[in-house]
């Protein structure tokens, strides 16, 4: 089976069923549509980003991927494009 793959920020392959998967998380987080979303968006773009949808945020992602995230990592969540680090280096195992 052939999975489609993109390079990242740092030159490396990440599929894009990663990506989708944070897509979904981040618009129903944030109820935002399609439009407002993008990979290159940071906290100050999504106006309901705030400590409550932060802490909404880390719970779908460690429930989403199966994994546990430090506080370091939690606090450093600012951008989709951090996102997508973090999750990448814990693996995107399925739920």
């Amino acid at each position: 089976m052939f999975i489609s793959k993109i390079i990242n920020y740092r030159g490396d392959y990440m599929d894009e069923e990663l990506k989708n998967r944070i897509r979904k998380i981040v618009i129903s987080v944030f109820a935002i549509d399609e439009k407002g979303f993008g990979f290159d968006k940071t906290q100050d773009d999504f106006k309901n980003w705030d400590s409550l949808s932060h802490m909404s945020l880390v719970s779908a992602l460690e429930e989403e991927f199966k994994i546990s995230l430090s506080v370091d990592e939690i606090s450093n969540l600012d951008s989709v494009k951090k996102i997508l680090e973090v999750v990448d280096k814990h693996g995107s195992r399925k739920a």
